[in-house]
């Protein structure tokens, strides 16, 4: 970043890492942000962003469980059906 800007970088200014991966300093992952406290809402919501990601990922897993999971019941259901009749 202090390549970037052509100067060193104050001791306040914080360089934060847009995809959270903090040895990708590619200039399009870097954000220059003037203090901590911008930093601190944007790792937040980053942190956020990925327990939210993890939560969908296990809920698509479960999704798919249930779904076979009725298919078999139904099939159960309609064997039983005809073996009453």
């Amino acid at each position: 970043m202090a390549k970037h800007v052509k100067r060193c970088l104050l001791p306040w200014e914080v360089v934060h890492h847009v995809n959270g991966i903090k040895n990708d300093n590619r200039i399009e992952n870097l954000k220059l942000l003037k203090c901590s406290t911008e930093h601190l809402p944007s790792q937040a919501i980053q942190n956020q962003l990925k327990r939210q990601d993890t939560e969908i990922k296990m809920l698509k897993k479960k999704l798919v469980l249930l779904e076979a999971e009725n298919v078999i019941l139904r099939k159960q259901y309609k064997e039983s059906q005809c073996h009453q009749i």
